[in-house]
Order: C-alpha cells, then structure tokens, then sequence
C-alpha cells in the first residue's frame, strides 16, 4: 500500500512538471530528461518533428520549466 502511494505522487509530480505529456515508456522518459537538462540551460532549442507527434507540448514543457 505504502509503495503504492509513493508511486502514485511520482506520477503526479511528473504530471505537474511535464504539463499535458502523459507517456510513460523509458523512450519517453528519456525524452522527459532531456527537457529537464536543456530547460535549465541557456541554450536555444529547436524541436523537430512529424505533424502530430507533440512538438508543441515538449515547448511548452521546456518553457514551464525553465527560469526564462
């Protein structure tokens, strides 16, 4: 039950820091990582990607979490 809730309020501080990104996979996760990593630099980004595929999102994730 403990383990549980403990996972639980991981996914959800993951849902708060991520916005409307809700994948879970490891290739996702590590999608999730590299934003965190580029959100607290200073270096521009351009994202690339087929119509659809959630450019938009991993921005607006970028920009939530970043101090700019």
């Amino acid at each position: 039950m403990t383990r549980n809730l403990a996972l639980t309020e991981q996914i959800n501080n993951v849902a708060t820091d991520f916005g409307e990104i809700i994948g879970r996979s490891s290739p996702m996760m590590t999608v999730m990582k590299q934003v965190e990593m580029v959100a607290h630099s200073n270096s521009t980004v351009l994202i690339l990607g087929e119509t659809g595929t959630g450019k938009e999102l991993i921005a607006r994730a970028i920009h939530n979490l970043s101090g700019r």
